[in-house]
């Protein structure tokens, strides 16, 4: 029935924003998943990405299909429905519209962290880089410095993508490197931040990345901030 009303009304924002809702709380982190591959069988995600494509002025609009997006996603066999229906490219777009909306910017950056998790394929993250999504969290990074929330998702977002060779230098060129210290020195005390930005600075610097991402890591001031 919610998808329903979504493909029956794409013009309402008001109920769009209220069923991406629903559907986030119905598919939350705490149910199964299987009301997540119900949703998506019935055309919940293609519902949800069209209603960020027809509102794409509305950061409330923006923020709850993100969050939808968000835990439809931590069902595996979602992930490619999602990234299939131009999803990874409306969170991006959605976070370049709509910078100084914290709330949106934080369900983007989980949004892009689940969808290329560890159990996703290196095509999702080559599609967040190709979208601009490294940019776009890094940019919510430093609009949002004060909030560890945003630091958070934000660094798990370019731990999850930052496992590609290539992708290490566009986060090092985007100023992901100084970001990741910034939110650590920021937030001593949000334990989870701190995991999250040492497991970026792990994979930036790992066996494959260049000599140049660790001295510029140790210029920043991450060997500090990680002791």
């Amino acid at each position: 029935a919610v998808v329903a009303a979504m493909n029956a009304h794409p013009d309402s924002a008001a109920l769009q924003e209220e069923a991406c809702a629903t559907l986030a709380y119905i598919t939350g982190i705490s149910s199964s998943d299987e009301h997540k591959v119900r949703v998506s069988a019935a055309g919940g995600i293609e519902a949800v990405v069209a209603a960020m494509n027809a509102h794409r002025g509305s950061a409330s609009v923006q923020e709850h299909a993100c969050w939808a997006l968000g835990v439809l996603t931590l069902a595996a066999e979602n992930q490619v429905k999602v990234a299939a229906c131009g999803g990874i490219e409306a969170v991006v777009a959605a976070m370049n519209a709509h910078p100084d909306s914290a709330a949106l910017q934080e369900e983007a950056c989980a949004t892009l962290a689940y969808i290329t998790g560890i159990s996703s394929s290196d095509e999702h993250k080559v599609r967040v880089s190709a979208a601009g999504g490294i940019e776009a969290v890094v940019a919510a990074m430093n609009a949002h410095p004060d909030l560890p929330e945003v630091q958070e998702q934000a660094c798990a977002a370019l731990a999850a993508v930052a496992s590609s060779g290539e992708i290490k230098v566009k986060i090092a060129d985007a100023g992901g490197i100084e970001a990741v210290v910034a939110a650590m020195n920021a937030h001593p005390d949000s334990a989870a931040l701190q995991e999250e930005a040492c497991a970026t600075l792990a994979y930036i610097t790992g066996i494959s990345s260049s000599d140049e991402h660790k001295v510029r890591v140790s210029a920043a001031g991450g060997i500090e901030a990680v002791v």
